[in-house]
């Protein structure tokens, strides 16, 4: 087959070897066995260089509680479902880790595993990069050039970084997929794209859309010529015709029975739960103009560096459609983070291959390609018309200064560059996120590290633990988390609860393993309701134990002050002191906590102190000051007036008793005014906790 479109028997190579170009031999990693070169060694060492210090980094992190673990808690409870069946879900790869699950003896060290597994994995799709442009390009060079900008362009670096998720697997299967496909290996192209289509719910959309392209690619340069029915004869366009159908009908399969296998086609779109971060309310707009110029400044930092070669492919162009046509026509913004998130991982490896099939069209005599299709068209015209010994320069140069802009790209964007100094700031473009946010993607945990690590060394061994998803490292046994939610009827002996992480308060619902949205919090006050112990508490965390009535054996009593500037005054902002006659709400809140989320009363007794300011006030004058909390919980109210007071102007206190049965998240306070002589400062609140629950 030629580009030409005219018939002529496959050649053993290629499948788009133009005439008048000798063929180029398969390039098998058996063959590159047998005859070592000095470019693939090469890269291999990069490999394992690069694979082992992204997993030192990785553990490091992980040990230290620095490791962002709520998607991977995620990751870890589709793995853990499948020990029961096969489950199906948004990553159906992960009935794929059953068996390693089963064989690593504890948690811990299967998390470890699958941190190391990944980099290794991730890093792996350079060997596909090097052989498609070593091939294509007939270079070592020019494969070796290739294959190292593509480990060290930053949007790999996302998925890395981000720690582990499913989808950091779909660059490599695409890319040896691809391989197999370039080099009319079509039926050991066929099992390894189904692995790809499996990792992630936008897979089967980027491989449906390269099997479009395929086909309409070919139509349009007249190379498909499917024979009669009779014919006995299976020709090379008609195999393309099979494989690319079988990449569209496969992922459409598979994209249905996601949607069926997790009830997606309810209430809320599949879009909207397969972007959301929390619980699914987040809904994906048209918009083709709001920050515009964000996202083409982002179009970009990504294509700039490779040329902007990737227009000038043929089929490799159109699964680049499936990630930047949402990014560019609508207001979501998961789709513009592609260096601190794994959603590079789904048009990273389609800009390489890209890439590489546009410079093989200044492949020598036969650059008239007309496959180049409207509009590009007078593009094909004008490189047929430059000579052949300036297209080959180009060939030859084009993978040097492509390298070269990549590493200027790194240094410049990569989280872990010494020259990124911005990526610990507010992102340069607003709401867009270019650089890495340390403080996004940590565990959450404010609780210091040694207290956590303490409370925790309280837990016998043994015996199920339901936890947060910043907490199961710390646990060396298997049940140690049934992560993200809790199925009702599990036996769980232990609870271990951090109110300073994120993912005790915000709501997640999974199915198929959960029937309802439940949070941390939730489940840790029905368990304190069900009469388990506190076996421990480290300011605020706390670890409950069934059957447990002994005295704890840790306490590290929780303190908390919220200033004024916490609260809602009803004199708007800066509103700290009554000033007027009669009676009414002078504060609520909190509505802030000095830690960054929301407001937490822990399960305690509590000494709380009212800070105010007063003026010579009457003996006659009352104030209330109440406690309500959401969803029925305790309610505190007293009482106090001016008569302690009546002789001074300036600072004084309210102290009170407090007892908070449970968590309370968001709680509210309110002082209320009765009658009040002369200006009532309020300077904000400090609980501190004298006891734990209890009579």
């Amino acid at each position: 087959m030629t580009d030409g479109g005219s018939e002529a028997p496959a050649a053993s190579g290629s499948l788009d070897t133009p005439a008048g170009v000798p063929p180029t031999r398969r390039a098998g990693i058996a063959s590159f066995l047998k005859r070592p070169e000095p470019q693939l060694a090469l890269l291999l060492a990069e490999i394992a260089v690069l694979s082992a210090l992204w997993t030192s980094f990785d553990w490091q992190r992980y040990l230290t509680l620095h490791l962002g673990v709520f998607d991977f808690g995620l990751s870890l409870r589709d793995i853990w479902q499948t020990t029961t069946g096969p489950v199906i879900s948004e990553h159906m790869i992960s009935n794929l880790f059953v068996i390693p699950y089963l064989l690593i003896p504890s948690e811990p060290s299967f998390l470890l595993f699958l941190l190391a597994f990944q980099n290794v994995i991730v890093f792996a799709g350079a060997i596909p990069v090097y052989l498609i442009a070593r091939a294509k390009l007939e270079s070592g060079g020019a494969g070796l050039a290739f294959a190292t900008a593509y480990l060290f362009y930053p949007a790999l670096t996302g998925m890395l970084w981000y720690p582990f998720h499913f989808e950091a697997f779909f660059p490599t299967f695409f890319l040896f997929g691809y391989w197999l496909y370039r080099t009319d290996r079509l039926g050991a192209a066929v099992p390894v794209f189904v692995v790809a289509i499996l990792t992630n719910i936008g897979s089967p959309i980027v491989v449906a859309a390269l099997g479009t392209g395929i086909i309409v690619e070919s139509l349009v340069a007249g190379r498909i010529r499917v024979l009669a029915p009779w014919s006995r004869r299976v020709t090379l366009s008609t195999r393309r015709l099979a494989f690319a159908t079988f990449l569209i009908v496969s992922s459409a399969v598979v994209l249905a029975i996601v949607v069926w296998g997790q009830g997606l086609t309810s209430s809320s779109s599949l879009i909207e739960r397969s972007v959301s971060a929390s619980n699914g309310a987040i809904s994906i707009t048209f918009d083709a103009s709001g920050d515009m110029s964000a996202k083409l400044l982002v179009l970009a930092i990504v294509f700039l560096p490779l040329l902007g070669l990737p227009v000038l492919a043929r089929e490799e162009r159109w699964p680049l459609l499936a990630y930047w046509a949402p990014a560019l026509l609508t207001s979501d913004s998961v789709f513009l983070d592609p260096f601190h998130d794994q959603y590079g991982s789904l048009f990273v490896p389609v800009i390489f291959v890209a890439s590489i099939r546009a410079l093989e069209r200044f492949r020598g005599p036969a650059a008239a390609d007309p496959t180049l299709t409207s509009p590009l068209a007078p593009v094909g015209r004008i490189v047929r018309r430059v000579p052949a010994r300036y297209r080959r320069a180009v060939r030859a140069s084009v993978p040097g200064v492509v390298l070269a802009l990549v590493a200027i790209s790194f240094l410049l964007l990569s989280p872990i560059s010494p020259y990124n100094a911005a990526y610990e700031k507010e992102a340069p473009l607003g709401t867009l996120t270019l650089y890495y946010d340390p403080g996004a993607f940590t565990s959450g945990n404010r609780t210091d590290d040694a207290a956590v690590l303490d409370l925790v060394g309280v837990v016998p061994p043994g015996g199920a633990a339901l936890v947060q998803d910043n907490l199961p490292e710390l646990f060396e046994r298997w049940g140690a988390s049934v992560p993200a939610c809790y199925v009702p009827g599990q036996a769980v002996e232990y609870v271990v609860t951090d109110p300073y992480d994120p993912t005790f308060v915000n709501p997640q619902q999974y199915p198929p393993s959960c029937t309802e949205p439940t949070t941390m919090v939730e489940w840790a006050n029905h368990f304190l309701s069900a009469g388990y112990g506190i076996l421990g508490e480290a300011d605020g965390a706390v670890a409950l134990a069934a059957n447990d009535t002994a005295p704890p054996r840790l306490y590290l009593p929780a303190s908390e002050r919220f200033d004024v500037g916490s609260f809602t005054s009803a004199f708007g902002p800066g509103g700290d002191t009554w000033h007027q006659p009669g009676s009414g709400t002078f504060i609520t809140g909190p509505t802030a906590s000095p830690w960054g989320g929301p407001p937490v009363l822990f399960p305690g007794r509590y000494s709380v102190n009212l800070s105010l300011e007063v003026d010579h006030p009457s003996p006659t004058d009352r104030a209330d000051w109440s406690l309500a909390s959401p969803g029925g919980g305790p309610t505190f109210n007293v009482t106090f007036d001016g008569a302690p007071w009546t002789g001074t102007d300036g600072p004084v206190s309210v102290a009170l008793s407090l007892m908070v049965p449970e968590y309370v998240v968001d709680p509210v306070f309110t002082l209320s005014i009765e009658n009040w002589t002369g200006p009532l400062v309020f300077g904000g609140v400090s609980l501190t906790q004298s006891g734990l629950p209890g009579p």
